[in-house]
């Protein structure tokens, strides 16, 4: 005997419950990550996005302007406060740069004096016991293009790595002191406590005690490398603009161009401009990003993909 089961029709309302639950058990490929709610993440995988956990493959060029979830989600430090950090680097060298245009306007020889032993670097104010002007020779200009161009620098620069989550004011700070210290440390090893008569410096000058003149360098230039250094490894294909040149360069061309110079310039006797500070301020920001910030990405993660 054939039998007929009748189903009674439904509602709307059931229809929609019923295409509701088909959807939420429907399987999924994306893994919910551990710290992000699921409430984010929808039953379907989500769209190609930097907040996709599991991406679809692309170019590896590709993967340096997009920002990805490290493994806790967004780390404490924020990258608004990395950025914070740089405005406050870049007002410490406002405040030295004012003192030195102060002593400059009044003549005030003491204070100008004052400054030339605290905020200048030389074997001399070594010898004498103020050995903070390694660290403080680092936040002093006296050239108004000097600053300029060096701030601008550290203002990009620091732009860049506070786009990278993760990467705060604590490694931001400690880089720029770590850089302007190797910087110092650099220059003070190339450069003997006296030498003859000769313009030279950090974009420096010279001091006469004695009859011998004493070179002395100062500013910010090893802190900005280090700083370049840094953001050309966490996002080495940035494109970046030079003046008078209308196409964009990637951000590891123009750090490897200034490396190229101040390698060939490091032992010139007639350049002005400390190519070693430059060089000592670039390595160790290379080191820090090895040490400290490669979980973040950039030429590590592109490194690693190779090797798998």
């Amino acid at each position: 005997m054939l039998s007929t089961h009748f189903t009674r029709p439904r509602t709307s309302l059931q229809r929609l419950l019923h295409q509701t639950q088909r959807a939420y058990h429907r399987p999924s490929n994306h893994r919910p990550h551990p710290t992000i709610s699921d409430s984010w993440f929808t039953a379907r995988r989500p769209p190609k996005s930097f907040t996709s956990r599991n991406p679809a493959p692309q170019p590896l060029t590709d993967l340096f302007f997009r920002r990805t979830y490290s493994q806790g989600g967004f780390p404490a430090g924020s990258s608004n406060s990395a950025l914070r950090a740089t405005y406050l680097l870049i007002t410490l060298n406002l405040v030295v740069f004012a003192g030195w245009q102060y002593a400059t306007a009044t003549g005030n020889r003491k204070l100008t004096q004052t400054m030339h032993d605290n905020f200048t670097l030389s074997w001399r104010n070594l010898k004498e016991g103020r050995a903070w002007t390694v660290v403080t020779s680092a936040f002093s200009h006296v050239g108004l293009g000097h600053i300029f161009f060096n701030m601008f620098a550290l203002r990009t620069f620091g732009t860049l790595i506070s786009c990278v989550p993760g990467v705060g004011a604590a490694h931001m700070l400690f880089l720029s002191l770590g850089s302007g210290i190797a910087g110092s440390v650099a220059w003070l090893g190339q450069k003997a406590s006296s030498t003859p008569v000769k313009q030279s410096g950090w974009f420096g000058s010279t001091t006469q005690r004695g009859g011998r003149v004493s070179e002395v360098a100062l500013g910010a230039s090893g802190l900005v490398m280090g700083a370049g250094a840094v953001a050309a490894c966490l996002m080495p294909f940035a494109p970046m603009s030079l003046m008078f040149i209308p196409i964009p360069i990637p951000l590891w061309a123009i750090t490897a161009l200034y490396a190229a110079v101040d390698t060939y310039f490091l032992k010139s006797e007639t350049s002005r401009i400390g190519h070693s500070a430059h060089l000592g301020g670039a390595l160790f920001g290379m080191v820090y990003y090895f040490g400290f910030l490669r979980k973040y990405g950039g030429i590590w993660k592109m490194m690693t993909m190779r090797r798998r």
